[in-house]
Parts: C-alpha cells; structure tokens; sequence
C-alpha cells in the first residue's frame, strides 16, 4: 500500500514531542493554574492544531493562542481555561501558550495520582505519562532526560517550588545519581576485636551507567559500576577493634553526579565494654528537698570512653536514650550523671526516679549490653541527703556488704573518692579498717568503721574479735561464720554486753581457716576510738 511521504514524516515528528513538567499540586487552590508543559525536540516545526489532552476521567480540546505550529527545540505550556496570569513573570517570550477548551485540564489533575495522553488530531497518543504518588505541594513534576522514555526513572520533583514553565527543566541534568541508600552490620553486637562486616548499599537513582569509587575514612576500598535504578552492595571487613565507638566516613564518588549531598555518610559502630569497664560509685537517692538524684561512675580500664549513648536505667530492658550528651570519661576519673542541669553533671532526660525504699540501678554501654547493676535497698545506707558510697571496686557491685552511707560532712562526694572508700587488698590477704581512728558517739560521723578484709582462701571459716589493751575479749564480730574470700564487716564500738566501749586504742584479732586444707592465716590490727 502507497503511504504518502509526508504523512511518514510529519508522523515522525509527532514522535519528538514529549510532555516535559507537570504542575498538579500548588499550595493552596489548584485551579485555575495547574499547567502541562511540552517540548518539541525535534529540528523541525510541527502542525499542531485539534490536538487533545486527557486525563483518566475527562478530554479536552487545546486551542493556540494564536499559533498554529509548534515550533522546533521549543516548550509549549497548556494551560487551564480560565489560567490568571499566575506564571506570567516566569514565561520566555517565545513560549507557545496554549488553553484547554474548559475550566480545567481533564477532570482537574489529581494530586496523589493521574495520567495524561498528548493527542493528535488523527487519535494517535503522541505521549503519556502518569503518577501514583504525591510531591510537595508548589513543586512540578518534571522530566529528566526529554527525549528519554517516559518511565517513572525519568521523573523527578523539581528543585525549585517556582518551577519552570517554558524553561529547562530543573533536574535535566539529574542523568547520573548515585547515592548511600544504606549502611549496616549484620551482627546484633560486635565483641571486642571480633571481625564483622560493614554493608554499604549504593542505589543509582539517575537514567544513566555510573562508575563509581567507595572511600571509607579517605581510604578507597571499591570501584563499581552501577546499572539504572539499581543498587549496589559493597562489603568492607574490618579486622576488629577495642571497645568503643568507632566512626566510619563513607564517600561515593560518581563522575557527574548531579546529587552530591547524599554521596556522603557517617556510620557509628559500637563494640562492647566489658562487665565492669565502668562501675557505679555513688547513687544519691535520697536527696534534700528540691535537690536532683544522680548516679556517679568510674571508669576502670586504662583508656579514656567516651560517654555518647551510655545510660542510666532502673529497668534491665534497654532503651535507646532520649538524649546523648558527649563526654570523654579519663581512665581512673568519675562522672555524675543525673536528669536535671548542674554545672558539672551530665544530663539524661529519661533518667529514673530512684525510690528510696530500694531500687535497681543499671548502666548500659551504647550496645545495651549491661556494664554494672546494683540492686540497693534503703539498710544499705544513704538518706535524708547522705549518698551511698560504693567501698571497695573489687567486690561485687550488688553486695550489700560493699556499700555504705558517706560520712563526709557534705553529704556526698560526687567526682571525688568516696569518704569510706578502701584500696584494694593484697593477694595474700590483708586487713583494712576504716575510718580509724572512729568516734560511735551517736552524733551520726563517722559512729562506726568498716572492716574490709581480703582472705587466701577461697572459702573458709572467720573469726574476728575485738580484745581490749589487757586481751580481754570485749566484741565477737565472726564467730567461725563461712565466709568468700573478701568482704566487710561493720562495727559500731558496742561490746557484748551492748555498751559503746570507751576510747582508747583495740586489737581486732582475724582467723581464717581454709575450709577444704584446715591452713589457717591470722592477722592483728589495732583499732582506735576516739572522741570527735
């Protein structure tokens, strides 16, 4: 059959015209100014007159404005009927303005999702396109490479809320974006110097191959190539570290990229502290009116933490912080943590209320792993504005016997040593008594010592008595009792006859006997009371 050479021709042209922007959502009204652009990019004019638009509901017939050819290399705006000259400041003088033969374009566009179809005046589609999802209100929806296929790839919002009727798009560069989707391990928690994995997901979201350089902290780790609307996972294996928070700057690096704000991200890895690495050295619980409660710790490892996302809790669940403050704690140094600002102290929003009956005091490291516990109750000491000191750091943290209320006249010692703090013992074993001399006068200072004692045995049994200066026995403080290897006994100067001896200097006699040997080790020390 005999097909004329110009209606091949002119049908080849029609196929060089494509819908270029959409503006479907303005803030406030839509109508009257809702507007479908369309560029010929083709070299040569088209005839374009009876041609039709169509949404999904409705058809509209679209009249130049005194035109009857859309001219080459060129953008056409179709406009609403009864358009207001809205976006008059922003046409180019040559743009070819064209109105739909109603009040709206098809059934007015729809904001969440809608398609159009050019027309010809033969029937022919000549382009469509659609959406199914909404943008910001006041932005277009504008296509990246025009004489690209209409998919959704080749669609994006565009960057300026002013929009571009009868211009160049502006995401007409937008052909190469690669971007970091997404960083992560695929361990729930990573233990000291154990190796993992670090997952970094690249998505190209441009129209175009892109060649891309993954950089961690400066150094390149990966070249890749990256498909169209594909993703891209490149692993890097790390070898381990220490405990700690480790920070990880990732950079992708595409030739052209037209989005380099999200080429680069910062991934923190947390590795666990060990139970103990941190302790709690001090709760005040029972505070003065008005007073904030706080939790005082110290680190006991060698190397400073840092303190981001390390809580406080009374729960044993771990919940991310409400807030991170960031803290440097020094080897060997305390910090106060607390819910409420002083100067000095570290603020944690959801810091708990402490009861003053008992309650259980957790510190979790950025992991949730749980570093300390104590699970104090109101006999252990601390009240009415006295703290409760922690004694020694190498017995247990939930043994009662290793607590006891400050006796520093302030009521609390947060960020220095504890005023019935005990250095630890010798191996061998050892006795230590504190305060001594002591005064159990009944004025609430210092009315009783502490006697923290360290034994070769790993179980055994315990004797300790206090004889006066003719060795006369005056107070049995372990009668053979069983006893670990370290703990505390208090004394609060009453004899067995239950009066407060007088002042003058003591001999505590200690005996242990291994419980599975029968070797006994013993010790003497002088104790002294005295009036304060």
């Amino acid at each position: 059959m005999y097909v004329p050479l110009f209606v091949i021709i002119i049908n080849l042209l029609w196929s060089q015209i494509t819908i270029s922007e959409v503006m479907f959502d303005l803030e406030g009204a839509d109508s009257p100014n809702e507007f479908i652009e369309l560029y010929n990019f083709s070299d040569e004019n088209i005839p374009f007159q009876n041609w039709l638009i169509a949404d999904k509901f409705s058809t509209d017939e679209i009249t130049p404005d005194g035109f009857t050819i859309f001219p080459a290399n060129q953008f056409a705006v179709i406009l609403e009927g009864d358009y207001d000259g809205f976006y008059d400041a922003f046409f180019p003088a040559d743009v070819l303005l064209i109105y739909v033969d109603d009040l709206s374009i098809g059934n007015g566009l729809g904001n969440s999702a809608d398609s159009l179809f050019l027309i010809n005046e033969s029937g022919l589609i000549i382009s469509e396109m659609g959406w199914n999802s909404t943008i910001e209100p006041g932005y277009s929806l504008e296509k990246i490479v025009l004489d690209f296929d209409n998919t959704e790839y080749n669609w994006r919002q565009s960057l300026d809320s002013l929009v571009t009727p009868g211009k160049v798009n502006s995401v007409a560069s937008f052909t190469v974006d690669v971007g970091i989707d997404s960083i992560y391990v695929d361990l729930i928690s990573i233990a000291p110097f154990q190796e993992f994995d670090l997952f970094i997901n690249l998505k190209n979201k441009g129209i175009l191959m892109a060649s891309s350089q993954v950089f961690i902290n400066s150094e390149l780790i990966r070249n890749t190539y990256i498909e169209p609307n594909q993703s891209q996972l490149i692993t890097f294996q790390e070898f381990g570290q220490p405990s700690g928070s480790y920070s990880f700057f990732i950079e992708a690096i595409t030739e052209n990229d037209y989005a380099p704000e999200n080429d680069t991200s910062t991934f923190i890895i947390n590795i666990q502290f060990a139970v103990g690495d941190i302790l709690i050295n001090e709760i005040m619980y029972d505070t003065f009116s008005g007073e904030p409660e706080w939790v005082e710790i110290i680190n006991q490892t060698k190397t400073e933490i840092l303190l981001d996302n390390w809580k406080i809790s009374d729960k044993d669940d771990w919940e991310f912080p409400d807030n991170t403050f960031t803290f440097v704690l020094t080897a060997g140094n305390f910090a106060v943590i607390s819910g409420d600002t002083l100067d000095g102290y570290l603020v944690q929003y959801d810091f708990p209320s402490l009861n003053n009956s008992g309650d259980d005091v957790y510190l979790f490291d950025p992991t949730g792993k749980m570093i300390d516990h104590v699970n104090y109750e109101d006999f252990w000491g601390g009240d009415d504005g006295f703290s409760l000191e922690r004694i020694s750091y190498f017995m247990d943290s939930d043994n009662s016997q290793n607590w006891g209320t400050c006796i520093d006249p302030s009521g609390s010692t947060p960020y220095l040593e504890n005023s019935i703090f005990v250095t630890a013992l010798h191996k061998e074993g050892t006795v230590s008594i504190s305060p001594n001399p002591f005064s159990p006068d009944g004025d609430g200072y210092e009315d009783e010592t502490i006697i923290l004692y360290q034994l070769p045995y790993s179980n055994a049994y315990l004797r300790m008595i206090v004889y006066d200066p003719t060795g006369r026995e005056i107070a049995t403080l372990a009668n053979g009792s069983v006893s670990t290897n370290e703990g505390t006994i208090r004394w609060d100067g009453q004899t067995n006859q239950n009066y407060t001896c007088r002042m003058g200097q003591y001999l505590l006699y200690v005996e242990a006997t291994d419980r599975q040997t029968g070797k006994a080790w013993k010790s003497i020390e002088r104790i002294i009371v005295a009036k304060k």
